[in-house]
C-alpha cells in the first residue's frame, strides 16, 4: 500500500516538476469540462492530467486509433478528477488531522527517489521547475486525504453484518436456489 502511494507521489512530483514544459493553448483554458458541487473542472485541468499519456498514445498508437484512445483516456481522467473532488468535499464535511510528519516524510522520499540528498537541493530543483515546496506539500496532503477517505469508504462498505446477509438471502432466495439435479451414470464392463 505504501509502495503504491510512493509511486503515485513520485508521479505527481514528476508532473509538477515538468508542468512548465507542458503548456496548453490559451483558447482551451476557458472551457468547462464538468462541475462538482458548483466547482468547475476546466479543460485545462483535464489536459494537464492527461498530457503525458496523450503523448504516449500519439507516439505508439496508429493514427486511425488515436482519437478513440485519447477520448477514452480523457473520459477516465475526468471521472478520476470528479471522484477526487467528491472525496475531498466529503473530507471537508468531516475533516480529520493529517500529521505534518507524514507530509514531510513523503517529501523526503520523493527527494531520495530523485537522488537528492538535501532539502535545499530539492527546493532548488522545485524552483527551477516553477514549483514551490508549499505546492508539493499541498499535493501530498491531498493524496494522503484521498488515500484515507478511500480506505474509510472501503471499510464502511466492506462491513456486512450477519443480519444483512440473511436479509439479502431472504429477498433473493429465488436467484440463489438451484433446482434439485440427478446424475445417472452407466458403467459397462
Amino acid at each position: 500500500m505504501y509502495i503504491k502511494f510512493f509511486i503515485l507521489l513520485c508521479f505527481m512530483t514528476s508532473a509538477l516538476l515538468n508542468a512548465a514544459e507542458n503548456t496548453i493553448p490559451a483558447e482551451q483554458t476557458d472551457s468547462v469540462a464538468a462541475s462538482v458541487n458548483g466547482e468547475p473542472i476546466s479543460v485545462r485541468d483535464l489536459l494537464a492530467e492527461t498530457a503525458r499519456q496523450e503523448g504516449v498514445i500519439r507516439a505508439t498508437t496508429p493514427k486511425d486509433d488515436q482519437y478513440e484512445a485519447i477520448l477514452k483516456l480523457r473520459k477516465e481522467a475526468l471521472e478520476k478528477i470528479i471522484n477526487r473532488k467528491l472525496l475531498l468535499d466529503a473530507y471537508k464535511q468531516q475533516p480529520f488531522p493529517i500529521p505534518q510528519q507524514y507530509i514531510e516524510s513523503a517529501m523526503d522520499e520523493i527527494a531520495l527517489s530523485q537522488a537528492i540528498r538535501s532539502r535545499r537541493e530539492f527546493y532548488a530543483k522545485l524552483r527551477k521547475q516553477n514549483a514551490t515546496p508549499e505546492e508539493l506539500r499541498k499535493l501530498i496532503q491531498e493524496q494522503l486525504i484521498l488515500q484515507a477517505m478511500t480506505a474509510r469508504r472501503i471499510q464502511i462498505r466492506g462491513q456486512v453484518t450477519p443480519r444483512e446477509v440473511r436479509e439479502y438471502f431472504d429477498t433473493h432466495k429465488h436467484e440463489l436456489d438451484t433446482p434439485e439435479e440427478w446424475e445417472i451414470a452407466v458403467l459397462s464392463i
